[in-house]
């Protein structure tokens, strides 16, 4: 019985595996770590663009909710520009060269903001 069921599975395999081989031709190869990386960082910075040049200035100081803490949305595009200034330079081993400027301390303005 055992043995049976062991010859039933490797034939099985053994006529799948052309039939696989078979199918993955033609389509390509799947993206590296850095092209995955680069799209997925692109694809994010048109959205964040785009989301800027589309709201309207009197809107940037829109804060969601009544709390301080809690950033406007230029604010918010500010943060990201700290951090992509960060990572950008850490990532080529460069010194960062926005150290010790807090953007959003800095920037008021949809002009500075979509930059």
């Amino acid at each position: 019985m055992m043995n049976k069921l062991f010859v039933t599975a490797v034939l099985g395999l053994s006529l799948a595996t052309p039939a696989f081989a078979q199918q993955g031709q033609g389509q390509q190869a799947p993206p590296t770590t850095s092209a995955f990386l680069r799209n997925m960082y692109n694809g994010n910075k048109n959205n964040i663009i785009r989301s800027a040049e589309k709201m309207p200035e009197e809107f940037h100081g829109l804060r969601p909710g009544t709390q301080e803490e809690v950033r406007t949305f230029g604010q918010h595009l500010a943060h990201v520009a700290n951090f992509n200034f960060l990572w950008c330079s850490q990532a080529k081993g460069e010194k960062n060269p926005n150290a010790g400027v807090n953007l959003e301390k800095t920037l008021h303005t949809k002009a500075h903001d979509v930059r």
